[in-house]
């Protein structure tokens, strides 16, 4: 029998399908070269810093108060991740002691966000800042923005390679934020990286772990025995790809959250407990 044109099956082009956009996905990172950026933003993930006070900073001071609450932020660019963690804490219910220690490869972005000054740009280049956090945040003198000296006294800058054999000589933290940094390594150093950052944690502690290869962060967290804290977690994922590359066509590209997946919860958390 003679079939007609309009009885054909419609194809659609085969890189639409989901299946080949993860292919391609997995091509881009296996073989794209990975760049350094220094990606950052102040107040980057409002529903991260909601579970940070909510039910990470009750989890590892119950009684709210000793010893000093301890954060390493690892990664920290021109300083806005570490002023930002500092401005919520300070704002929030916590009433305990608490320092950040963060930690850049690049000398010149450590000392540069050693003193607590930015221009506009670089707080307003955000859509999730708000004008309460920046007036609990900043002093504004001229066309400058200044950390608040009362947010400012909380952190401290420092020289660090996260790749180093060294790294167990900053100790050990209940808090370490290592986002947007692994993802912009070849997998061998960002695993090499990642146990390097487990060493930090303190024997009941929480990593938060944005910006990774997704496989690599499900794998690593596992072996580590970290568990995954699923509270905001699309909210944390859904904000995360505001400033990340289009997916698949980008290595750094976040997916679309699968939350059938049996891994759903590891791969797509950003924050995870220890102890």
């Amino acid at each position: 029998m003679k079939m007609l044109s309009e009885d054909l099956p419609v194809l659609k082009p085969i890189w639409n399908t989901d299946t080949m956009k993860h292919v391609r996905h997995w091509w881009v990172r296996r073989f794209s070269p990975r760049d350094r950026y220094t990606l950052t933003r102040f107040y980057r993930s409002p529903s991260q810093y909601d579970v940070l006070c909510r039910d990470v900073v009750p989890y590892l001071r119950p009684d709210g108060s000793e010893p000093p609450l301890t954060v390493a932020c690892l990664g920290c660019s021109n300083g806005a991740e570490a002023y930002s963690i500092a401005s919520v804490l300070k704002s929030s219910s916590y009433r305990g002691q608490f320092s950040v220690a963060a930690f850049d490869i690049d000398k010149e972005l450590v000392a540069r966000a050693a003193t607590g000054r930015y221009f506009s740009p670089e707080i307003f280049k955000n859509p999730f800042i708000t004008e309460t956090f920046l007036q609990s945040t900043f002093e504004r003198v001229d066309d400058r923005y200044l950390v608040r000296p009362e947010v400012k006294q909380h952190v401290r800058f420092a020289v660090q390679d996260i790749l180093s054999d060294d790294m167990q000589q900053l100790g050990r933290f209940d808090i370490v934020y290592a986002q947007n940094i692994l993802v912009n390594m070849p997998p061998a150093l960002a695993r090499r990286a990642f146990l390097n950052i487990c060493q930090l944690l303190d024997e009941r502690a929480a990593l938060f772990v944005d910006g990774v290869d997704l496989g690599l962060k499900v794998r690593w967290t596992r072996r580590c025995g970290l568990r995954p804290v699923t509270t905001n977690m699309e909210e944390i994922y859904r904000e995360a790809k505001e400033f990340l590359g289009e997916w698949p066509y980008w290595y750094s590209g976040l997916e679309p959250l699968a939350a059938t997946r049996r891994d759903a919860a590891w791969r797509y958390a950003t924050i995870f407990l220890k102890g």
